[in-house]
């Protein structure tokens, strides 16, 4: 959440500069499915109701000046592309702890489209910030979801093969999501980590994973933060500025 705060901020503090000096044009695009699913929602005193959303949002058209590009408004000086909280899952869709809709298989659809979408932008660098899967991968059985276990399994062994399981559905619904957000190959993927990834790995196997520099400071903590400088704007004779993207633990 840290890193999802203090980059949200960046944007808006490189938003306000471009507008301020009329400097460097950021090109910010949303990204929004078009398919409806139905949702179960349990209420306070234990009957379901079902209810359709429409997980994705209506896409606004953004001014005509982000838009394109011509001899007086050469266009955007640097472009890049945000998701956040896929929180894919292999269960059914539900409700988050505090009754938002959720649609955790859906997520994996809609991070493989956002990065055809921005590698169909050409934008120059793509963010993840974070909640890449959601925790209830790691109990999946108590959210509807199944375990892989042999069913054959002794009883004696059963109990340690559905600790590894649960492992494993966290290590492939990460692996999917990362799968899904590989057709993005105009630029490099940055990816954050939120509370819900630690729910399921250990930092170690988070540096892997999402391919983040972990560290053990001087108290003795792991911890995962690193730069990236994006120096080379579309327009190299319109701004010298510079964006460094900051990821923290």
């Amino acid at each position: 959440m840290d890193a999802l705060i203090f980059t949200a901020l960046c944007v808006l503090q490189l938003c306000s500069e471009a507008r301020a000096f009329r400097g460097p044009r950021l090109r910010i695009t949303e990204v929004v499915p078009c398919s409806s699913t139905t949702c179960t929602a349990m209420s306070g005193n234990g009957n379901s109701r079902v209810e359709h959303y429409n997980p994705w949002r209506r896409r606004r058209k953004l001014p005509s000046r982000l838009r394109s590009s011509t001899t007086e408004n050469p266009g955007p000086a640097y472009t890049f592309g945000l998701v956040t909280d896929i929180q894919h899952a292999p269960i059914p869709d539900g409700t988050s702890f505090k009754g938002n809709p959720r649609y955790y298989r859906h997520a994996l659809e809609a991070a493989e489209h956002a990065a055809r979408h921005f590698e169909e932008e050409k934008v120059q660098v793509a963010v993840n910030l974070g909640d890449t899967i959601d925790g209830k991968c790691a109990n999946v059985e108590r959210w509807g979801g199944t375990p892989r276990v042999a069913d054959n399994s002794p009883e004696e062994i059963k109990s340690e093969n559905e600790a590894r399981s649960l492992a494993h559905v966290g290590h492939e619904a990460i692996d999917n999501v990362v799968k899904a957000l590989s057709y993005y190959k105009s630029g490099r993927f940055l990816h954050a980590y939120g509370n819900h990834e630690l729910y399921n790995f250990p930092r170690t196997e988070l540096a892997e994973k999402l391919n983040i520099p972990f560290q053990i400071e001087q108290t003795n903590e792991l911890v995962g933060y690193y730069g990236y400088l994006l120096e080379e704007p579309l327009h190299s004779s319109e701004t010298s500025m510079k964006i460094r993207f900051l990821i923290l633990d």
